[in-house]
Parts: structure tokens; C-alpha cells; sequence
């Protein structure tokens, strides 16, 4: 097939250059699933010329502009500016075409405030394409009538986004000395379908007369006011406020190929290229609009010159100051990774609803734990913890607490952990304070704490600091009637670390959670023996990641290489009797040692993939005995000083005997050490005990909450609020009886100053135990 049927799977544009090339007619432009044209080919009326991929801009792209274009700073009139989205560039330059007997062709709003590109020499018409429309336009016929008008020698001035002027070039497939091309920073486009969707949610389409995303007024260029007016109502609403643009501009509702744009870029594609001078010079901001410039080729020249006499203002700037706060010049916007799950969900929910879950952050549960302690273990339980939310049909938040652990040399932005939590997990804003943490109350119902060694007081104090106390882990800022759980939570060895004050709190804040699971037998007994608590014994969450999934993330990483894995930490590598070890399996086994590089700092794929590809595994590591074992590669346990409860909670649930070895070893039975592993057995078990851990965490966030009525008086100041609030809403009651009876008082003894404060002070509670049960 030599058609672009099977090319342009997410990458293709939308400029239509193939429907208007295709000789046969055999092309149309129909909206996908997600509201989006793209060329539908009719098979029959098609001939397999290959036109249409010789001629698509995507396919073959071209870059023959200026590489470092002379860059401007635009103002026209103040009277043309006030009805321009920027500094009015476009109308300078439209009216200009028009008035000298060309043609303009650019995007207006169609009746039912869809966008469509036409092609026109009427003032009326230049009007219309005036302004930002913040969705993709239709471009239809449009290359086809400027090439007829170019052959009878009319002038035309063709706008569009980059891609639409790559469009139409690749339909002209040469140069027309009478056409003149201007390519706007574009930021991306959404479908009309989102669009749409929006209008018929929030207002009266058939009422509404006109649409501006860019209204200058009330408060001047840069304030992105959306306005909308209804024959009976106007509609100014600041873009933070609106749904729609809010998803524009985190962009959630961008075609697929707009976060991969190949020209986004320099050089650019129009003659010229025109936009927001964000971050210009407060000298040439007058709050009226100052539009960028750059001047790409010859033929841009000749257009600056029509906007440099028409000029309110026109000064060369720096490309590089143009570029900084106008990053659409150079590259790209960047994939939202919510992105397909916005649009998967789209016939799901209302706009305003998707706001709220993938914006506003609002979600069902929320979890806590050492994600952010660039380690593969602990970014990899986090991620089990989500797919595990996920699979009970839970839509869950990472608590994005990134902290300082000591001895780490890397920084946390240049770690694999950050380049795996933007590519899967779904993170909540920053936090940084205790105010921080107590605000996501107001964002989900329920909190998860775990897994990993969350509880352990030596863990906890390298990922806490000055404005954040450790018994976060315990969830100490979650309001006493939201649901507090813990899955598959760990103490990491098998007794309390900390004082009496530290065991005093914590005996309290467990006591405040609504159930608690932890991963490790000796964890059971320390909450019953410690704190009379009931726990359950539950997986690892490492071990709720889809199999698909993990098989996916190391693809690329396959290889038929044999090897012993060595994934120690590098203290043993110096230890003669670790290395004697190694030497005579090495020696047993005739297979090499391949010995893990902590300097290298890996991606967690290439972790996942240098174990799963391996014969077998010598480790210290928990989670990497733990990946052994789903990817069912045989291991001996290197055992450390501390936390061998934990490894010893897994062999004692899946029956594994013979496979710890330290240097206090004597006699080693190799034969035992590197003898097979029961893996249909232990397949079983795990399949057998994710059950019994997916049904305590449903049963867990579907029962009911109920509320437990205890205040010590030891809870430090950050915990003040959760007292206040609880002994207000304990005597929301009384507090309503005093109310009415001050209410009466003040109006009967109504010159007594002491009725009234005391019912103003009452009404002022009842308004705080509103807000904090709504």
C-alpha cells in the first residue's frame, strides 16, 4: 500500500494537504473517537498512486527558512490592538493584502462555533479571523482555491498554524512568488468535540453571539479572559476559573501530534511568524498587546515592511529573550501524561468534572510513601499501590513529597525515580509544608500509607525536614472523617525504632486508622504485642503491577545474553568472603557474573530488565529478590546486618528454604543454594494471596468511615487544627442551641453588646462546620 493509511497513526496533523491533493476524491476528513480530523481513505476510489504520502508534510518534512531569524517586538494602533489578541500583527498585514486587491485566508468561527479556514478578500471576513479560536479549524478546500487564485495571479495571504503552512506548501509542491505565508505560536490544538461538549455543559449554544479567548478587557493584554456573550448575558471568566481553557493550556486536550510537533521549531515554516511577546520588556508593554515577530525568509521581508510602516512600535530583539518565555518558538509542548485518560474518559464525565479529577487534582484516595527516595524498590511499591487503586476501579493521587535522603549523590531531577514518575504515576502537586498535606484534605475521602519501610523511624527522618514532622507516615494530617488506611506497610525490622514520646504517637495514630495491612509477619506481631492492634498480613504491592505492564516497560530491553545478576550494595563487592561466593557459582554454574553499576543510575525498565533477563540472581535487595520471584529467576540472598524479617516473611509464605547466605556462613551446601525453586507452587501462591489483598482493599474503601473520638495532649502545633475541628463538630449541636438563644437575647435586649458578639461568635462556628462538612 503506498497510501498514508498505515503512515500516519499519531502523528498526523489534520492540514489536509492529502484530501485537497487526492486526484481520485478518494480522501476525506472525518472526526476520530476524540473529535479530531484525519484522512479517511475510500478504498474503492482509490488508486495507490502514493500521492497523498509524497505530498504530506509530516511524512516529508522540509525546513528551508532562516535558521536564526531577526526576531521584532510589534505594536500596532492602540484602536487596532484593542480588538487583537496580542499586538495586532495579523490585521496590519490582512488589511493591507485586501486593500491592494489580494486575498486573505484564515480561521473564523462556523455556525455552530466550530472553526473552519476560508479564503477571502472582504473586510467582514479579515474581521472574523481576527483573534485566538482555541481549537483545530477545518482547513476543507481552502488549498485548492488559493491555487486557483494563484494561477490568475492574485496575491494571497495564507495564517495557520505551522503544520497547516506546511500543509498547503506540500500541496503546492513549489513556490509561488505570489503567496505569502504567516505561521502563528501555536501552542496546540483541541478537538471541537471537546470544545463542544464544553458549550452544551455550561450554556445555551443557540443563544450565544460571540466568542473571544483572548478579551482584553477589563484587565489588558496577558489577563487570558475568556469572553462569552448570550443574547442575555456576558460571560468574563479568567482562565484558572474556566474549565475548558484551563485543559487547553495544561494540555490535556491536544491532538497527539502537537506533543510531538515537527514544526514547533526553527526554522519555522511561515515567512513570518507572529504571537504573544510574553516576558517582553516592561517598556514595550503597554497592556494593550505587543506581538512577537521573527522574519524567516525573503518574502518575510517584504511583509515586515508592511508592518513596520503601520507601526505603533517595531524594535529588533534578541531571538534567544523571544524564545525564553515563548517556548512554542523552538519546541513543542510537552504530553500531559493524563492526557489519553482525559479522552478515554471524555463521554464519561462533564467538562467540569475533568477539570476537577485531572487539574484540580481531586480523586478518590490518595497515597503516601518513599517514591521519591530514588531507589527501585521503593518507586516501584508506589506504583503497585496505584495499580492496585486502579484495578478496584479507585482513582488514586501519589502524595508528590520529594525529600533529601542522605547519601544519595544524585539529584532527584536527574534520577531514573523522576523519569519513571513522569511516565507513570500520577502525582498530586508539590508538597512542602504541613499546610500542604492538611490542604489535600479537601481533594480525596481516603488515604493510603504504604508499602515500603514507611514506619521505620531511620526511613522516615531522611524524607521529612524542618516544616514537615515525621508522623506524616502515620498520617497525622488526615481529618479525623476521612478514611485512613494502610496497605502492605512496613516497620522494616522486627521491633519499634524511637523513644517513648515517638511510640506514645504512634501508638496514637495507628489507633486512628480505619484498617491497617502490613507486609511482614514479625509487623502483625508488633502491632498486637506494642499497640493491641489487629493487622492483616497482605503481598507486597510490587506485586499488584500487571504483569502486561511489566512486560511492556522492559520490551526494549530483551536480550539473549547469559548472565548472573549481581545486585548488591557495593560494600560487599570489597568483601573476600562475598566474593569467594560468587566466584565458586560463577565456577558451578559456568555462567558469568554480570555485577550491577550504581554509578550508571539506570532507568527502572533497564533494573526490571537486567533481572527478568538473567539466570539467576544474587541480591541483598528485597524488591530485587521480590522481582526474582515474579519473573520466576532463581536467587540467593545476600543477607545484611539489619531488616531480615521482611525476607524472611516472603520465604516462609511461598516455602522457600536454603537461600540466605552471610558471612557467618559455614559449610555451604551449594547444591541446596542453587537448587530449583517450586515455581508452579510459588505462581499459585502469589495468584492465591493477590486475591485475598485486592478483597481486603475493596472492603477497606468501600466500608463505611467511622469516626474515632480521641485527642491526647501531646499533638504538636500543626496537629492543633485537627483538634479544633473535631471538638467543633462534637458540639455542632450545642453550639447551634447557643446560636438561637444569642440570636433571641440580642434582638430582645438588643442595647446589650455581649448578646451580640456572642451570637456573632456562634455563627461564625456554624459557618466553619459547613465548610468542613461540604
Amino acid at each position: 500500500m503506498n497510501n498514508i493509511k498505515s503512515k500516519i497513526n499519531n502523528i498526523c496533523t489534520g492540514c489536509s494537504a492529502c484530501f485537497n491533493a487526492c486526484p481520485q476524491s478518494a480522501i476525506t476528513m472525518r472526526e476520530n473517537n476524540e473529535g479530531f480530523n484525519e484522512p479517511v481513505i475510500n478504498e474503492n476510489k482509490c488508486t495507490d498512486c502514493g500521492l497523498c504520502a509524497k505530498i504530506c508534510p509530516v511524512l516529508n518534512s522540509k525546513y528551508e527558512n532562516n535558521k536564526n531569524p531577526d526576531c521584532y517586538a510589534f505594536m500596532a494602533t492602540d484602536e487596532i490592538r484593542a480588538n487583537s489578541a496580542s499586538g495586532g500583527a495579523f490585521p496590519v498585514l490582512a488589511y493591507e493584502f485586501v486593500k491592494n486587491g489580494g486575498y486573505v485566508s484564515g480561521a473564523i468561527w462556523d455556525k455552530d462555533w466550530s472553526v473552519k479556514h476560508i479564503v477571502s478578500n472582504k473586510i467582514n471576513d479579515i474581521e472574523k479571523m481576527r483573534s485566538s479560536k482555541y481549537l483545530q479549524s477545518n482547513v476543507g478546500n481552502c488549498y485548492k482555491e488559493i491555487k486557483d487564485l494563484l494561477l490568475d495571479n492574485k496575491k494571497v495571504l495564507f495564517t495557520g498554524t505551522p503544520c497547516q503552512v506546511a500543509g498547503i506548501k506540500a500541496y503546492l509542491n513549489k513556490d509561488y512568488s505570489n503567496l505569502y505565508c504567516v505561521d502563528i505560536v501555536c501552542h496546540g490544538v483541541p478537538s471541537f468535540k471537546v470544545f463542544k461538549k464544553y458549550l452544551e455543559e455550561n450554556y445555551k449554544t443557540d443563544e450565544i453571539k460571540h466568542i473571544d479567548f483572548r478579551k482584553k478587557e477589563p484587565n489588558g493584554w496577558g489577563s487570558a479572559i475568556l469572553y462569552i456573550e448570550s443574547n442575555c448575558k456576558k460571560y468574563r471568566i479568567p482562565w484558572k476559573k474556566d474549565a475548558y481553557y484551563t485543559l487547553f493550556l495544561k494540555n490535556l486536550t491536544l491532538r497527539k501530534s502537537c506533543t510531538d510537533c515537527k514544526f514547533s521549531k526553527l526554522p519555522r515554516q511561515g515567512d513570518v511568524t507572529i504571537g504573544d511577546f510574553w516576558g517582553i520588556n516592561e517598556r514595550y508593554n503597554d497592556k494593550l498587546g505587543t506581538s512577537v515577530v521573527t522574519i524567516n525568509n525573503s518574502k518575510g521581508r517584504f511583509l515586515f515592511k508592511i508592518l513596520n510602516k503601520n507601526s505603533k512600535l517595531c524594535i529588533r530583539q534578541k531571538l534567544k529573550n523571544a524564545c525564553s518565555s515563548n517556548y512554542n518558538l523552538i519546541k513543542s509542548s510537552t504530553i500531559n501524561k493524563e492526557r489519553d485518560n482525559f479522552y478515554k474518559t471524555l463521554d464519561e464525565m462533564t467538562i467540569n468534572d475533568a477539570k476537577q479529577k485531572y487539574i484540580d487534582g481531586k480523586c478518590d484516595c490518595m497515597i503516601l510513601n518513599f517514591w521519591s527516595a530514588i531507589n527501585y524498590g521503593a518507586i516501584l511499591t508506589c506504583f503497585g499501590v496505584q495499580c492496585l487503586c486502579e484495578k478496584l476501579g479507585y482513582d488514586s493521587r501519589i502524595i508528590n513529597l520529594i525529600g533529601n535522603p542522605n547519601g544519595i549523590s544524585c539529584k532527584f531531577e536527574e534520577s531514573f525515580a523522576n523519569d519513571f514518575a513522569n511516565k507513570y504515576l500520577k502525582l498530586t502537586q508539590k508538597v512542602k509544608s504541613y499546610d500542604d498535606f492538611y490542604k489535600l484534605n479537601e481533594k480525596a475521602d481516603a488515604f493510603i500509607v504504604g508499602s515500603d519501610q514507611v514506619w521505620r523511624r531511620a526511613c522516615i527522618s531522611d524524607l521529612v525536614n524542618k516544616n514537615i514532622n515525621w508522623t506524616i507516615f502515620f498520617l497525622d494530617f488526615v481529618r479525623f472523617n476521612k478514611k485512613k488506611i494502610s496497605y502492605s506497610a512496613s516497620f522494616g525490622i522486627d521491633n519499634v525504632e524511637g523513644n517513648n514520646t515517638d511510640i506514645e504517637k504512634m501508638n496514637y495514630y495507628l489507633s486512628q486508622f480505619d484498617d491497617i495491612s502490613v507486609r511482614e509477619k514479625s509487623g502483625v506481631e508488633l502491632l498486637k504485642n506494642k499497640f493491641n492492634i489487629d493487622s492483616k498480613l497482605v503481598l507486597d504491592s510490587v506485586f499488584h503491577i500487571p504483569r502486561k505492564v511489566l512486560d511492556e516497560m522492559i520490551e526494549r530491553y530483551e536480550c539473549n545474553e547469559k548472565y548472573i545478576a549481581c545486585f548488591t550494595l557495593p560494600y560487599f563487592k570489597n568483601q573476600t568472603w562475598y566474593k569467594n561466593i560468587v566466584s565458586e557459582i560463577e565456577s558451578k554454574t559456568k555462567i558469568p557474573i554480570k555485577e550491577f553499576d550504581f554509578e550508571k543510575q539506570i532507568l527502572v525498565e533497564e533494573w526490571l530488565a537486567y533481572i527478568k533477563n538473567a539466570q539467576f540472581l544474587i541480591t541483598d535487595s528485597y524488591h530485587g529478590m521480590l522481582f526474582s520471584i515474579i519473573f520466576n529467576v532463581p536467587f540467593i540472598q545476600i543477607q545484611n546486618a539489619k531488616a531480615q524479617s521482611r525476607f524472611d516473611s516472603v520465604f516462609e509464605l511461598f516455602n522457600i528454604n536454603n537461600k540466605t547466605i552471610n558471612k557467618y556462613t559455614v559449610n555451604i551446601n551449594y547444591d541446596e543454594l542453587l537448587a530449583p525453586l517450586n515455581w508452579d507452587f510459588i505462581n499459585n501462591k502469589i495468584e492465591e494471596e493477590r486475591e485475598k489483598a485486592e478483597m481486603w482493599m475493596k472492603e477497606a474503601l468501600e466500608k463505611e468511615k467511622i469516626v474515632k473520638q480521641i485527642c491526647p495532649n501531646f499533638l504538636e502545633n500543626n496537629q492543633l487544627k485537627e483538634r479544633k475541628i473535631l471538638s467543633l463538630l462534637m458540639q455542632k449541636d450545642k453550639i447551634k442551641r447557643k446560636y438561637y438563644k444569642y440570636k433571641i437575647l440580642s434582638l430582645v435586649f438588643f442595647f446589650v453588646k455581649k448578646f451580640k458578639q456572642k451570637r456573632k461568635d456562634y455563627k461564625a462556628k456554624i459557618k466553619q462546620i459547613r465548610k468542613i462538612q461540604c
